[in-house]
């Protein structure tokens, strides 16, 4: 009985070592993701917004920041989308 139940315990520890290794993988792979894709969809509101505002009122500050996030943002997430994929 006593050997069962060492047996068991052991099996049980194993088992739950696995499952924390299998979680901080998890962990680290997709946290940066939610995270990004947060970000990507607060840039298409703000972009949203840069863009009916400078259809409706020309303002050549909110055209600019609306390049720097074409040319500058985007590609940031692009670059990170693609560092977490080969990570």
């Amino acid at each position: 009985m006593l050997l069962a139940s060492m047996v068991s315990s052991s099996l049980v520890f194993y088992l739950l070592y696995n499952n924390k290794v299998l979680d901080d993988n998890l962990s680290k792979s997709k946290i940066p993701l939610v995270g990004l894709a947060t970000e990507i969809s607060n840039l298409i509101t703000i972009s949203n917004n840069l863009t009916n505002n400078w259809i409706l009122q020309p303002n050549i500050r909110e055209k600019e920041e609306l390049q720097e996030i074409i040319d500058i943002t985007s590609k940031n997430i692009s670059n990170n989308l693609l560092l977490i994929k080969d990570s």
